[in-house]
């Protein structure tokens, strides 16, 4: 109780692979990437560190990164009317993300 562990399969994945990788599972086509300017401080890739756990609680992964992104994709297409709802009572105001430091549309 009280503990963080991280969960990841010590693959190191750029941003851009993730947005393909997301783009293929949910079967829309890379044109859809924009390219935008990087924000103060942003992440150029992502490494989970999952010593921790492994170390504490014996974990190792067990589903890869692609089949592990499909079986998500799957399960938010089966279950809408669960995520729908919340998506729809914190809509994204991109004005206040520019204001924050993203990029103005």
């Amino acid at each position: 109780v009280g503990e963080t562990y991280n969960v990841g399969s010590g693959v190191e994945a750029s941003i851009e692979q993730i947005a393909d990788a997301v783009l293929d599972a949910t079967g829309r086509p890379r044109s859809l990437k924009e390219i935008v300017p990087d924000r103060p401080s942003h992440d150029r890739r992502y490494l989970l560190d999952s010593t921790k756990i492994r170390a504490a609680l014996g974990w190792t992964p067990t589903v890869e990164f692609a089949g592990g992104l499909a079986a998500t994709v799957q399960w938010y297409a089966a279950h809408r009317s669960w995520w729908e709802p919340l998506r729809d009572r914190a809509p994204v105001v991109e004005e206040a993300w520019a204001e924050a430091g993203g990029p103005a549309r």
